[in-house]
């Protein structure tokens, strides 16, 4: 039976089903996952110049290990590769956001006694389209610049108002701070919902400060998170002037930054 007629990706051949469908990746980085969604295999490889005029809905595999799922191509040579998000457009062209399920997922029957729940576009991709339609909802109910859209409306009557730096007059009154600020949120939106990219601690290893006095490799990142900090978000930390400091302890650590790396 073939899936919804919803679903973006076209059923690939009864051939190509029975030749990889539940098949285990035995190499290359989508080692030990399996094929759920069968696409038709590239007729060029994957590094090809051929591949962009070539590539299409029809090529994607999706694959699964434990709860994870990957987007990936098959090339001519039967190597597996990630399906890279420059080519999301291309392979779910036209999907309109209203028509994406709410959990993002959806069920498919592939036999008459086997279905399959995959993704019904790449996790990533639908946050992008969760990110424009709200943007484009913003500038129909708002006549604002394009700066002032990145700036989301604060409700100063909630407790914890969301991403409050950005009203801060040092960031509010910097265009190029604000839209560094906006594509750091970006960011770590796209980190909650994807495993593309996790950010890692910069201190991860670190038991006592002693550690990092005597680490010039992380005593230069912490040179660079203290400026961040100190140029875009002290407010938002509470890093007001303190009123008392142990004077010696602290030129130590002053000088100790002052001898690292600026990266």
């Amino acid at each position: 039976m073939p899936p919804k007629k919803s679903f973006p990706l076209p059923r690939a051949s009864q051939a190509n089903y029975t030749k990889y469908f539940k098949h285990t990746v035995g190499s290359g980085p989508l080692i030990r996952y399996r094929i759920l969604w069968v696409g038709q295999p590239l007729d060029c490889r994957f590094k090809s110049d051929d591949l962009k005029a070539t590539v299409g809905p029809h090529n994607v595999f999706i694959l699964k290990k434990g709860a994870s799922f990957e987007y990936a191509l098959v090339d001519n040579t039967e190597s597996v590769h990630r399906l890279p998000k420059k080519y999301f457009s291309t392979c779910f062209p036209g999907v309109q956001y209203t028509a994406i399920p709410p959990d993002n997922m959806i069920k498919i029957k592939i036999t008459r006694n086997e279905s399959i729940e995959v993704p019904y576009i790449p996790t990533s991709f639908l946050q992008q389209k969760r990110l424009k339609t709200t943007s484009s909802k913003r500038k129909r109910s708002h006549s604002l610049n394009d700066e002032s859209r990145c700036v989301e409306a604060i409700d100063f009557g909630a407790t914890h108002p969301e991403w409050h730096v950005l009203t801060n007059s040092q960031i509010r009154d910097d265009p190029n701070k604000r839209r560094i600020m906006c594509l750091i949120r970006m960011l770590i939106q796209h980190a909650d919902v994807t495993q593309g990219y996790i950010p890692t601690d910069p201190f991860d290893g670190i038991v006592d400060l002693k550690d990092l006095l005597n680490d010039t490799v992380r005593t230069t990142r912490l040179k660079t998170i203290l400026g961040f900090i100190v140029h875009y978000c002290r407010s938002e930390m509470g890093c007001h002037p303190p009123r008392d400091v142990d004077a010696r302890d602290l030129q130590r650590w002053i000088e100790c930054l002052n001898d690292a790396e600026t990266v």
